[in-house]
């Protein structure tokens, strides 16, 4: 029996924190441990589509399309082939969306409604969400399981983090939503600016074990890479950024293992005592999902990574992703990369299945 879906959001409420790469990388690293992943572009101005599809999402059919027709998303799922998930494109639809629907009953829920087939066909849905507390934004936590937070070590980014919150614990205190706060990154890390670092502090004094351990380090390569058409642990594996998403990555896989292993007493199996013919009777009567027709996404076996398997983060880091960057071979990997990544306590490599799995796609996809 594969794992349960897991839906989860990428929001803030302040734009140019790493929201998109965060989203686009995140969902790499996961689909190269051969898991089914689906990224959802629900900002407006599309930024994901364009990095992904390399053109302007004008005429596509979009999750704004679907959304205001209540329709199935499926038509809308176009595959990644390079780094191996799906994606729902975004487009001008969505604005349309929250204009149409302010007054209609139930509008918060229309995103949770057309997830609940691609949950029996995904491992792992990630929605980049707009950054504004929107209808959209509204509909992305309302659907989720969970949530993470990007943030800037800056004034304004910390302010719109607190708004975010607000609203997070309002719509559980409504009833509107399960969404577990899953914990904070903290982006676009400068080293050695005093002032990033002060705020830093001030975030992890503040909120404990919510933040992540690890930083995502200011790199000119996070924002080069979609100009290439490819997340940044495809367009350049040894540096910093790559590092330091796939090293999240792992630490994300924890943090669900975790979750599941809590919810797991609590949640009986209602077939454990049924005889193996009853339960195949059971599954025979079950209506299967209808599968998107352009998914390539890779079929997992896997169900969530093993205490084993997953990163110890007081562990410190002991080797590097090795791979060369396509066209770009004359800039080289920063020299002891991997004691210069920002993380508050020394981290170990990212799980060994992430990191082989995604060089893996990288070898077999990457053009001559």
């Amino acid at each position: 029996m594969r794992s349960e879906c897991i839906v989860l959001s990428v929001a803030n409420h302040k734009g140019g924190v790493g929201k998109t790469s965060t989203a686009i990388n995140l969902a790499c690293a996961f689909a190269g441990t051969r898991r089914r992943v689906l990224l959802i572009d629900l900002d407006p101005q599309g930024s994901a589509t364009v990095s992904i599809l390399r053109k302007r999402p004008t005429g596509l059919i979009s999750s704004g399309n679907a959304l205001m027709s209540e329709a199935s998303l499926v038509p809308c799922i176009k595959p990644y082939n390079l780094a191996k998930f799906d994606l729902v494109p975004a487009n001008d639809d969505l604005t349309a969306f929250c204009v149409s629907c302010i007054n209609e009953e139930g509008k918060e829920f229309r995103l949770k409604n057309a997830l609940s087939s691609l949950r029996l066909i995904y491992d792992l849905i990630i929605i980049d969400c707009p950054p504004a507390l929107n209808l959209l934004t509204i509909n992305a936590l309302c659907a989720s399981d969970d949530l993470i937070i990007p943030t800037t070590c800056d004034y304004f980014a910390v302010d719109g983090l607190s708004s975010l919150l607000r609203l997070f614990e309002k719509l559980k205190t409504d009833g509107m939503s399960n969404v577990r706060l899953m914990g904070i990154v903290r982006t676009l890390y400068s080293l050695g600016e005093p002032l990033a670092k002060k705020i830093s502090e001030d975030l992890k004094s503040n909120l404990g074990t919510l933040l992540f351990n690890t930083i995502i380090p200011y790199t000119s390569l996070i924002s080069e890479a979609p100009s290439m058409g490819r997340p940044v642990i495809l367009y350049d594996r040894s540096c910093l950024g790559s590092r330091a998403y796939l090293s999240l990555a792992g630490e994300i896989l924890k943090r669900m293992e975790q979750n599941r292993l809590t919810q797991a007493p609590a949640a009986q199996d209602p077939d454990a005592n049924q005889s193996p013919e009853a339960h195949q009777a059971t599954d025979a009567n079950q209506a299967p999902a209808p599968a998107p027709e352009q998914s390539t996404a890779a079929d997992s076996d896997d169900d969530y990574l093993s205490d084993d398997d997953l990163p110890d983060y007081a562990e410190p880091r002991t080797n590097s992703l090795i791979g060369n960057r396509p066209q770009k071979a004359a800039i080289a990997a920063p020299q002891d990369a991997a004691s210069a990544v920002p993380t508050d306590a020394p981290t170990a490599a990212p799980p060994a299945d992430v990191t082989a799995a995604t060089e893996a796609v990288a070898n077999n996809n990457l053009p001559e």
